[in-house]
């Protein structure tokens, strides 16, 4: 559907504006990308806003996806199964930590969320940057996004150290952390393919 949506826009933009078909192309993807962001944070704050769960989402979500920039990770063939899984992920996830938080206190939810930092800068170590096929990491690159990678736990330690979070975010964000880590390793990569190839059976996703 974005897709499309990009194509269809990007024809009206080239024929307004004389565009060959290389610079048409270049338009629809990038429209491609604008549209498909706005899309997924319009979902992404309105549906845990509805569930009454859009704190501890959105904590999991930054957690995971700052991490994620220069980490990388596995990935969905496709921007609608991406979008759908991504979206159940994180809901469960602010749910479970809005649950959890009832039965843990502010040091225990800390000393958890430390953990979960030390253990992601282990398979940093290991395995950052984890490349896809789409986009391959430059040898020259792997070093920089590393530091980046540990750079960007640090700056968790320190949040965690500045700010008194309380323990539904703190467990929110250890389990959104969990999450991309899991992306990194190889039996991760073996559970995102076959969440894809799940999703993929639902009608409207197998592309």
């Amino acid at each position: 559907m974005i897709h499309n949506m990009a194509e269809k826009l990007a024809l009206l933009i080239a024929n307004d504006l004389n565009f060959n078909k290389l610079q048409r192309a270049k338009v629809s993807y990038g429209l491609e990308i604008i549209l498909g962001g706005l899309v997924k944070v319009l979902v992404f704050i309105t549906v845990p806003m509805i569930l009454g769960i859009f704190n501890t989402t959105i904590a999991a979500l930054l957690a995971s996806g700052l991490f994620r920039l220069p980490a990388g990770g596995a990935h969905c063939t496709s921007y609608g199964r991406c979008l759908l899984g991504s979206l159940v992920t994180f809901c469960i996830l602010g749910a479970l930590a809005l649950y959890l938080a009832d039965f843990v206190n502010y040091i225990s939810a800390l000393y958890l969320c430390w953990g979960v930092i030390l253990l992601s800068a282990v398979v940093t170590l290991h395995y950052v940057p984890v490349d896809c096929k789409a986009k391959p990491v430059k040898p020259a690159q792997r070093l920089r996004q590393r530091v980046w990678a540990l750079g960007t736990l640090l700056v968790y330690i320190l949040i965690t150290l500045i700010i008194q979070l309380p323990p539904e975010l703190l467990l929110a964000a250890g389990m959104g952390l969990t999450v991309q880590v899991l992306t990194l390793l190889p039996q991760g990569h073996t559970l995102m393919e076959r969440m894809d190839n799940l999703l993929g059976l639902i009608p409207g996703l197998k592309k």
